[in-house]
């Protein structure tokens, strides 16, 4: 018989901190998803704002009952998310970067 879900987490990803981390959107989905199993996970990305600094675990809102767990979780996997975009991230928009005056 299979185990009933506990309660719905609805996590809203920080586009910039995911860019900054290079972190692969899917994968960190999925290491949530097998840390929380007995929880109903819905994702969405956050809207962008212009003055951002990012947020810590590209988390930039969580609701739910238990979405306190969702932070516990995403500390425990966050490490093991960093740095695998692998410039597989094509859905965000790459930040510009300057050297030299020079646009790259």
């Amino acid at each position: 018989m299979e185990t009933p879900r506990a309660s719905v987490i609805a996590i809203a990803f920080d586009c910039l901190s995911l860019r900054r981390g290079s972190v692969d959107l899917q994968a960190y989905q999925d290491e949530l998803t097998a840390a929380l199993p007995n929880h109903e996970l819905k994702f969405s990305l956050a809207p962008d704002i212009a003055d951002s600094l990012g947020v810590p675990f590209a988390i930039s809102m969580v609701s739910g009952t238990e979405a306190s767990m969702a932070f516990d979780a995403a500390k425990e996997v966050w490490q093991s998310v960093i740095n695998t975009a692998m410039g597989t991230v094509t859905d965000l928009a790459p930040e510009v970067v300057s050297i030299l005056g020079e646009q790259v």
